[in-house]
């Protein structure tokens, strides 16, 4: 069995130092077809190792029922990064978060009895080991500590949970450390990592951190807090997740230069890194979530997230520039591993000599931050230099080397270079110093850029070396003291492509097997050989075996008679078939793009009979009940009640308890939608039309996800309470300001996250009164304005009774039996660490009355959300109104990715033959524009070839499908 050991420097396997250069690749994120494509990307990216998460909900869809099948095939992924000769970091959670639904638990857990998320919870702990346990069974053997049966396998590390970032001292260890006997009980081996940025951890875990931004400082304070730990950025986050109504992301999120140097700052610390995403994927179906920011942020079906491979498997703006600093980290990890962070010396802030954002800032020179351990060191030089500037009229950075010299530095476009020291190259050659940035090193291949036209200044071995970088894409070789040093300028290096038997320039890509590959047999390919030579290399077309001869030696037997008494050998010659030489270079196959697709024409199915409350689909049950716990815990339900109103005409409505959005249909008539995001009446806007006599009500209500993180994990959703008239409170006072006490938010709830167990409120508390027990239920509204970062509590009569903050809850209701007989007092006392008062709040409170359940005396239905039968589909004619599927079939002869645009559509979900490819929310039912995504991505897989394929299209609002738009990738 291997060991995995880890210190202040690196991790260790038996002793050899190894370095993580890591990318994020979710595997339910991407077809299973496209899985080994994606992480071959990655290994040609210069990672060497894949992060990914183990959703929960994916592998236990129902209580007890575990799947790790098909698209949940974990251990088939995790043996294709080990295939592809890199590590692996398991997320097993329970709680990944990462923008999934509840966070990737499975909503079957709100059911539990008596359950509660995140925490030392009995029912949580018990679910949580069962499906902890589960994973470890298809996995266990893949760990790189399983060396019994042959060489370990990728698994490096496991992080436990993610992001549990609560100042309970006592719970964590509680929670935390139950998680971490699983694990260990469970069969993993491996070293256990949180993901807490220090918050909360145990003395059996490594700590890493997430984020991004001041990564010098930052890992310098992990080395000085955990100095027996190896410095890990577990998450290394580049864009945003985006969701429907908000503002499209700008492309990239991170200025590539600036990504080079964060990254660069992250070495510059001895820190290990892993890209958080390397390939953001899809959230296909109902697994996008609910994001804690704000209380209307669902998120889109695109997860790109500005990741360097994009949602299609296209290189992104991004690529390269991690490539260059990804291929250095892991073809140095062995100096690298052995930096020492204790002999960090003092150095300028990187960020003190640079703006990215105000090119009027005068240059204040470089930085230098030398790095040193026994097996070399690297001094990154950080420049004030805007992007765009060259070497034309720079001053370079002299660097004084310990012997007096002086070695110029020129950055260039860059906003950092690495110089390497004292490095081991290969064999006997050690390189003395070098004034370029390191690339690759391959054998005795050492490629090194900069920017062109600049010096070359190196030596190794004592021997100087002295050239010029090329001023186009002609590479310079030159074979120095055993070496050949490839000399090159930045723009090149995107070009080049590096394998385990060389480098490889005019290639368009690198086979699994190393290979490279050309989409034209004319192309030549070069090859700087791990051996040291240069060979031009050309496709030739396979050649049929040819009848060669050989000669060879056999040995005689004795045959017992005269002089054949001892063996003897013979020469014999014979003719046998040979395989001609295979091509050094392989020919991609010309592969013809599928034929253009026209969609239609469509046949339509208006839910006439649903929206009416007549389809015999409805069941009754018993009230209101949570979406979930009526057999739908994804996406819609249909709720059917058959009442009777006390009075006439337009009522203010309001639903209390559950989510998300409600389209409503009164005796069939469409009466609006009402809740959360765009095109939705919201609390004190949402009316409906009432007559004086039995009326059915139907409502389609929608699940948009639940929160994947923040603080009111598992909301209700549906009509998890009744539907009430609401009025204008009266009887309140006017908001005033009063002092009281500061009171513990962890006291009074816990886990909450961010939150430390010394955050107390502010004195100042912002609050309303009233006199003795109201008459009805008092409807608390909360509609934080943008850029508002007050958190804290809501306190009625002096004892909490919620945490809100940014993120929720935007109704709270307080009932007569909770309040005094005398006078009361509902307060908004905000943590005083927020350093914004509670009276700046004011304009963002309302308050209603809860006059009247209009549905008390209803009869109530339920009917699941499906697609209608093959009957109900009649020719697309016209327009329609109200909740339609649409479908159409077309046939293709070869599969590609495609990306269907839903042009001219509301708001609704799409099937590509019975695959669930995901919502889309282009403009609400009055036509106003929504977005940011418009469009959504088709996996090859979802297709077929040669047969029917069919789109099936709901459109909440029955928009018709004439201008959807079906285009391949590429």
């Amino acid at each position: 069995m291997a060991s995995i050991t880890y210190d202040g420097q690196s991790f260790q396997i038996d002793g050899r130092r190894i370095f993580l250069v890591g990318g994020t690749i979710d595997y339910a994120r991407c077809p299973r077809e496209q899985w080994g494509a994606r992480i071959l990307a990655a290994r040609q990216a210069g990672l060497n190792t894949i992060t990914t998460s183990v959703v929960w909900a994916k592998h236990e869809p129902r209580a007890g029922s575990f799947d790790f099948s098909g698209q949940q095939d974990l251990k088939q992924f995790v043996q294709m990064i080990g295939a592809a000769g890199m590590y692996c970091v398991l997320r097993v959670g329970p709680y990944v978060g990462a923008g999934y639904d509840l966070g990737g638990l499975p909503p079957w857990v709100l059911g539990l009895k008596d359950v509660k998320l995140r925490t030392a919870n009995t029912a949580f702990l018990e679910a949580s080991s069962r499906y902890i346990s589960a994973v470890a069974n298809q996995v266990r053997e893949l760990q790189a500590t399983a060396t019994e049966n042959g060489p370990g396998g990728p698994i490096i590390l496991v992080q436990s949970e993610s992001a549990w970032t609560c100042g309970d001292d006592a719970l964590a260890p509680q929670y935390l450390g139950e998680l971490a006997r699983y694990l260990r009980e469970s069969g993993f081996e491996v070293p256990i990592t949180n993901a807490n940025n220090l918050w909360q951890g145990l003395e059996s875990e490594i700590d890493t951190w997430r984020g991004n931004g001041d990564m010098l400082a930052t890992l310098r304070q992990l080395a000085t807090v955990r100095p027996a730990l190896p410095r890990l950025v577990s998450a290394f986050t580049l864009g945003q997740i985006e969701y429907w109504g908000g503002p499209a992301r700008k492309k990239p999120a991170m200025n590539p230069h600036e990504l080079q140097r964060e990254l660069a700052e992250v070495l510059a610390a001895g820190g290990q890194f892993n890209i958080e995403p390397f390939f953001g994927g899809t959230n296909f179906g109902f697994t996008a979530g609910r994001l804690s920011g704000r209380v209307d942020a669902f998120a889109t079906t695109s997860n790109d997230l500005s990741a360097p491979l994009e949602e299609t498997g296209a290189i992104g703006p991004l690529y390269h520039p991690l490539r260059r600093v990804a291929m250095f980290a892991s073809r140095f990890s062995r100096m690298l591993a052995h930096l020492e962070p204790k002999r960090a010396g003092v150095s300028l802030v990187p960020e003190s000599v640079f703006s990215a954002t105000n090119a009027a800032l005068p240059s204040t020179g470089h930085v230098v931050v030398h790095a040193a351990g026994s097996q070399g060191s690297v001094a990154f030089v950080f420049g004030s230099k805007l992007p765009g500037e060259g070497v034309t009229g720079e001053t370079p950075a002299q660097l004084l080397m310990g012997d007096g010299s002086a070695l110029p530095v020129y950055l260039g476009k860059n906003q950092v270079t690495w110089c390497l020291f004292d490095t081991r190259l290969a064999g006997r050659s050690q390189l003395d110093y070098c004034n370029l940035s390191a690339f690759a090193l391959v054998g005795k291949v050492f490629v090194i850029a900069g920017p062109a036209g600049a010096p070359v200044r190196l030596a190794i071995n004592g021997s100087p070396l002295e050239a010029e970088v090329p001023m186009d894409d002609e590479p310079e070789a030159i074979e120095h003291e055993n070496i050949l040093v490839v000399v090159c300028r930045d723009e090149t290096v995107e070009k080049l492509l590096v394998g385990e038997d060389g480098v490889y320039l005019g290639a368009d890509t690198l086979a699994v097997t190393g290979e490279p590959v050309v989409n034209k047999a004319e192309r030549v390919v070069r090859r700087f050989g791990a051996d040291g030579t240069v060979a031009d290399l050309k496709y030739h077309a396979p050649q049929p075996p040819r009848k060669v001869k050989v000669t060879r030696t056999v040995t005689v037997p004795p045959t017992g008679k005269g002089k054949n008494k001892k063996p003897t050998t013979q020469t014999i010659t014979e003719e046998v078939m040979q395989e001609a030489p295979r091509s050094p270079v392989l020919l991609s196959a010309a592969v013809k793009g599928p034929a253009a697709v026209a969609l239609g024409p469509w046949t339509a199915a208006e839910e006439t009979d649903h929206a009416d409350g007549s389809s015999a689909r409805f069941a009754s049950i018993a009230g209101p009940a949570d979406l979930a716990a009526l057999g739908a815990p994804y996406g819609y339900g249909w709720y059917r009640i058959k009442f009777r109103s006390g009075s006439a005409g337009s009522t203010l409505i309001a639903t209390p308890r559950g989510g998300d959005r409600f389209h409503l249909f009164v005796d069939g008539h469409d009466a609006g939608v009402m809740g959360i995001g765009p095109g939705a009446q919201e609390l004190g806007e949402a009316k409906l039309s009432l007559k004086k006599k039995e009326q059915t009500l139907v409502v389609l209500a929608e699940n948009l996800g639940r929160f994947a993180g923040g603080q009111h994990f598992g909301e209700n959703k549906g009509l998890a309470g009744s539907l009430w008239e609401v009025a204008p409170a009266r009887g309140l006072s006017k908001a005033t300001v009063k002092t009281d006490k500061p009171l513990s938010a962890l006291e009074y709830r816990t886990p909450l996250f961010d939150v430390h167990s010394a955050d107390v409120t502010d004195p100042a508390r912002l609050g309303w009164e009233w006199n003795g027990k109201r008459k009805y239920p008092l409807l608390m509204s909360v509609k934080l304005k943008a850029g508002l970062t007050q958190r804290g509590l809501i306190v009625l009569n002096g004892k909490p009774i919620a945490f809100f903050d940014s993120g929720g809850p935007d109704r709270l209701v307080i009932q007569p039996d909770d309040m005094g007989r005398s006078a009361n007092r509902l307060e908004i006392a905000v943590l005083a660490s927020c350093g914004a008062p509670a009276a700046g709040l004011a304009p963002c409170v309302e308050f209603f009355d809860c006059v009247g359940d209009l549905l008390s005396e209803g009869q109530w239905a339920f009917a699941k959300w499906e697609l209608p039968g093959e009957g109900a589909f009649k020719p697309q004619k016209g327009t329609h109104k109200g909740p339609t599927w649409y479908r159409t079939r077309f046939t293709v002869q070869s599969a590609a990715p495609a990306v269907l645009s839903m042009t001219g559509m509301s708001k609704g979900q799409v099937y590509v033959n019975g695959h669930h490819v995901g919502r889309y929310f282009t403009s609400t039912a009055k036509g106003k524009p929504v977005g940011p995504q418009t469009s959504l991505l088709i996996p090859a897989g979802f297709l077929r070839t040669g047969a029917a394929n069919e789109i099936a299209i709901f459109d909440e609002h029955g928009f018709v499908p004439t201008k959807v738009k079906w285009s391949w990738v590429g």
